[in-house]
């Protein structure tokens, strides 16, 4: 008998695309994604699975469930369509099988192809995108923990500073920071370097952009995404070591300067700013800051950016807990939903989740305009020949105005025709 795996498991045994049975890890030649989820639910041994990847008459616990419950794999769009039989042959369900994979493929493949060839069709409907922020501490030990907390987040973007333990004798790879499903950018391998690991799912087509250099600086990454038309959106994720040298210092403080000159419509800085001093939740409150922080908020200043983090990042038991992890971007409203969860393993650093928002969906505005060329002047300036002394009596100023302006709008409703004008544009957050 087995025991059920969990979602860690799951995807750790990289039930992807093809079932696989776990006799060897052979792929089966017969296709179905949720084979293996309602394999979960049988209660028959996986000695039993066929493994024969070349035989068509599969027999055993597979075709038992699946005739038992009627579920029978058809073609693409009804994979998972209940027949009304339990006759069939296993050849037929390997065929029917093998066709459903075929189909689904071949689609994937013509959407791929489709995307490829058309780049200035990609992402036009990306109004928001889902970040997961924090410093790990050292991920290698806490891959699965990460994994478990991508599940469930399901972000677009993923950042990770001081990916690397401290005092590493090698360098991690990037096979070992891989995550399924997204593109990796990162300076992990670099000697010497804590690590920056920045994920982006791969259908946004993230790549490294042209017009930021970030060798300057010790531990930087950027990515660039594509939207609307020429919009294109930056993700720059940094790590400046509490031990930062004066001059990496001025070099990060320049490069942040620079983000107001760049060509970017949409900017998206994080990272892990060491900067313990600054009080975050009343603006970047100076108070006893080194010149180094003064600096560093000039900078800030300079590129017109707005920082969305008013609430500490790192906590370590009987000390101050500070703002350490800092979120910034060019335009005040495109970080939305912002919220904190317990830190990975036992990094003293929480994990940060929010909405950046690329575009915003403006609702239907209805407005009247008055359509004055259309207006019967003549008739109105007739309508308003009241005796105005016998309307202002025994009042004062204040009801003298009111009454005036009851008899103008009267007048206007009827000599001046009005149209509604509707607008519903959608646009960058403003």
């Amino acid at each position: 008998m087995y025991t059920p795996m969990g979602p860690q498991d799951y995807k750790n045994s990289k039930f992807t695309g093809n079932w696989r049975t776990l006799k060897g890890g052979v792929t089966s030649e017969f296709f179905d994604p949720n084979l293996f989820d309602m394999l979960l639910d049988t209660e028959e041994s996986y000695e039993d699975i066929p493994t024969d990847t070349n035989n068509d008459k599969l027999e055993g616990p597979v075709v038992q469930h699946l005739q038992k419950q009627s579920w029978v794999p058809n073609d693409e769009k009804e994979i998972r369509k209940k027949v009304r039989t339990n006759t069939l042959e296993n050849s037929d369900l390997a065929n029917s099988c093998r066709a459903s994979n075929n189909a689904s493929n071949n689609n994937s493949n013509n959407q791929d192809q489709v995307r490829k060839n058309n780049p200035r069709k990609r992402n036009l409907n990306l109004n928001y995108l889902r970040v997961m922020y924090t410093n790990a501490d050292s991920i290698i030990n806490k891959r699965n923990e990460l994994q478990e907390r991508v599940s469930h987040e399901k972000p677009n973007v993923i950042v990770i500073t001081e990916v690397n333990p401290k005092n590493q004798r090698y360098s991690t790879t990037k096979n070992e920071l891989a995550i399924e499903g997204y593109t990796l950018f990162t300076n992990a391998e670099n000697n010497g370097a804590r690590g920056i690991a920045v994920y982006i799912k791969n259908h946004l087509n993230p790549v490294e952009p042209r017009s930021i250099k970030t060798e300057a600086v010790l531990e930087a990454v950027a990515v660039e995404i594509k939207l609307r038309g020429a919009d294109k959106q930056l993700i720059m994720a940094v790590y400046r070591s509490p031990n930062s040298p004066p001059d990496n210092n001025s070099k990060l403080h320049e490069m942040i300067q620079s983000l107001n000159q760049s060509n970017y419509s949409h900017i998206l800085l994080l990272g892990d700013f060491n900067y313990p001093e600054l009080e975050w939740s009343s603006g970047a409150s100076l108070g006893n800051c080194s010149q180094n922080a003064t600096a560093f908020v000039d900078a800030v200043n300079d590129a017109f950016l707005y920082q969305h983090i008013d609430f500490p990042t790192r906590y370590r038991p009987n000390e101050t807990s500070n703002t350490l992890d800092l979120i910034f971007t060019n335009e005040e409203s495109m970080v939305e939903e912002v919220s904190e969860s317990a830190p990975l393993g036992k990094s003293d650093h929480v994990v940060i989740t929010f909405k950046l928002r690329c575009y915003i969906e403006v609702k239907d505005i209805v407005t009247t305009r008055l359509q004055y060329e259309k207006a019967d002047f003549d008739k109105m300036n007739e309508s308003l020949k009241y005796d105005w002394d016998d309307l202002f009596v025994n009042k004062d100023t204040e009801e003298k105005w009111q009454v005036l302006l009851e008899k103008l709008n009267q007048a206007i409703d009827h000599y001046i025709p009005a149209k509604k004008h509707t607008s519903n544009k959608t646009g960058r957050p403003l």
